[in-house]
């Protein structure tokens, strides 16, 4: 028996109480010719707010909650309430969302849940509630379940595709790029699970295209969207103490990549390429995001030590390049900034390092330097694992060593990419934190349904069809914006001129329903507390109800043929 009826069987416990004792009260004070009257009305009165004020059964322990997908198979001898989308008869009780139906059904403490489960803003109103869940059933073989992609990268970095197949068998994956040529290719593991990497070559939104095959029909393809952004020109400067072919390659890289790169390099010692250059003091090191130096050249940065070092605490990152032995005033030096190197021999050695997005490696030279101290994070790995290079944090700033010695052969092997994203790696992980970095996209939009986004400046929407949108934000700088069309949705400021680096695309419903579904799915798995609830026979209430209305019935019936025939008497 429920909570709800024990609180009604109390009322009318109550009432008939009340009833009783107001009718003794009567009995004794009435005169005789009105007892009968006054005896019929106080039960009759108490019957009428009895059947009144008992509640019907619509408020109940346990509530089945029918969600789009719910098999009718599954439903259960239970007060049951459908949330929009779900397939229900006209008997079954119907509510916008699962907030109205929580209203309306206050003594709930746990839901079963049937079908592809709760949206988001059904979840957030579970509270402390016990969940049982019976998920709708699975999808077909070979259908795209899961999905994980950046929606903003760097310009010329890998990025990473993450994704799982329901029952992959023998299917592959294609990753494919905007002109439609295969970038990537895989076949999921057992468990459907697969990883594609590319390369984000432009600047700007690009549309690649993930694809399915069973053999060599196609069935199913996904286009993945990716906007590729250029942060603002890092500024580094190279101190070298003599030319080499790894300086001229860096530089190209640097200057096809967008960095405003300066560089010295000393054609002997003492005599530089170019004379009057300015000292690095604390306003040049100031303005620099990277600065590059090697054991040769270190003495131009030892005099100004203390600066270096403050400039570090600020955010300046440093790269110390090994292209030689160390002599043992800059192994002093290095190991006061917390980088404790030591050459492991005399020569470098061969090293074979990862290629991303296939399995040959890169066959390269570098100095086997040894680093002692103390939290130093690896920076570059053979492929075994070893740590070929690491960095440390101080202050705001990071300080890494460099060991490779013939990096510029990739780009003459034809393995430009490969360089450019070695090098575009590591300055990405010493140089100072960009101030200007991109909004934060949603990573899968879909046509009606909210998009939230958050800035320091009032934002424009530009849909596909050149229509803008200018979004009111909250006090916190977020703003709720409503798509109505597929395709790329540009993000500016009204009040600059400039455009934010930021894109997202917008699916069509059709094109990540399974998506969203299996999203559903695991979401209200998680909430689930109960393997499973039994139907339990509810109270009949409504039986209780009928019967004092017509007890009540009986009684005013009663009451007004005795009332009639006491007034014929007295005339």
């Amino acid at each position: 028996m429920s909570t709800v009826f024990h609180v009604d069987a109390v009322l009318v416990a109550t009432i008939a109480a009340a009833a009783l004792a107001a009718l003794l009260l009567v009995l004794r004070h009435a005169r005789r010719h009105r007892t009968a009257l006054a005896v019929l009305q106080l039960p009759c009165a108490a019957l009428l707010l009895a059947a009144l004020l008992l509640r019907d059964g619509g408020d109940h322990a346990v509530l089945q909650v029918l969600t789009p997908g719910a098999d009718a198979a599954g439903i259960a001898d239970l007060p049951t309430v459908a949330l929009p989308g779900a397939a229900a008869g006209p008997d079954i009780e119907r509510a916008p969302d699962l907030a109205t139906a929580l209203r309306r059904h206050p003594s709930v403490d746990t839901l079963r849940i049937l079908g592809d489960g709760l949206a988001p803003h059904d979840r957030a109103v579970v509270s402390t509630r016990d969940i049982a869940y019976q998920p709708s059933s699975a999808p077909g073989d070979g259908t795209l379940v899961a999905l994980d992609a950046p929606a903003s990268v760097r310009t010329g970095a890998w990025w990473t595709l993450r994704g799982r197949l329901h029952a992959p068998g023998a299917r592959t994956v294609e990753l494919r790029d905007p002109t439609g040529a295969p970038v990537a290719t895989a076949t999921p593991d057992a468990d459907g699970t697969f990883v594609l990497r590319a390369l984000a070559r432009a600047p700007g939104p690009a549309l690649f295209s993930l694809q399915v095959f069973d053999g060599d029909t196609e069935q199913q393809r996904l286009p993945i969207p990716i906007d590729a952004h250029t942060p603002s020109p890092q500024r580094v400067l190279v101190l070298a103490g003599a030319p080499s072919p790894e300086l001229r390659a860096l530089r190209r890289w640097a200057i096809d990549a967008g960095l405003a790169l300066d560089s010295r390099i000393d054609l002997a010692p003492g005599l530089p390429q170019r004379r009057g250059q300015p000292a690095l003091d604390a306003a040049t090191l100031a303005q620099l995001d990277l600065l590059v130096v090697d054991e040769r050249s270190w003495p131009q940065v030892a005099a100004s030590r203390d600066t270096l070092r403050a400039a570090i605490d600020d955010g300046l990152g440093v790269l110390l390049r090994v292209t030689g032995p160390l002599p043992a005033r800059v192994a002093q030096d290095w190991r006061e900034l917390g980088l404790d190197v030591r050459l492991d021999a005399a020569a470098p050695v061969a090293v074979q390092l990862p290629q991303p997005g296939t399995t040959d490696a890169l066959q390269l030279q570098a100095w086997p330097i040894v680093t002692g101290g103390a939290h130093q994070v690896p920076m570059l790995r053979d492929v075994d694992g070893r740590v070929l290079a690491q960095r440390i944090a101080l202050g705001r700033g990071r300080v890494g060593v460099w060991p490779l010695a013939d990096s510029f052969r990739l780009v003459t092997r034809g393995e430009g990419a490969a360089y450019a994203t070695l090098w575009s790696d590591t300055v990405a992980a010493l140089a100072r934190a960009d101030g200007d970095a991109p909004l934060a996209m949603p990573t899968r939009a879909a046509i009606g349904e909210r998009v939230v986004l958050c800035a320091d400046s009032p934002l424009r929407v530009t849909s596909p069809d050149a229509g803008s949108t200018d979004l009111l934000a909250d006090p916190r700088g977020c703003a709720a914006f409503w798509p109505r069309e597929a395709g790329w949705h540009r993000v500016t400021s009204p009040d600059s001129d400039r455009p934010a680096p930021a894109a997202f695309y917008v699916h069509s419903a059709a094109n990540i329903a399974t998506l969203q579904r299996e999203d559903t799915r695991r979401a209200t798995a998680a909430l689930v507390t109960l393997d499973a609830i039994a139907p339990a026979p509810q109270p009949p209430r409504e039986r209780w109800r009928i019967a004092l209305l017509a007890a009540w019935l009986l009684l005013a019936g009663t009451l007004w043929w005795l009332e009639r025939r006491a007034r014929r008497a007295l005339d």
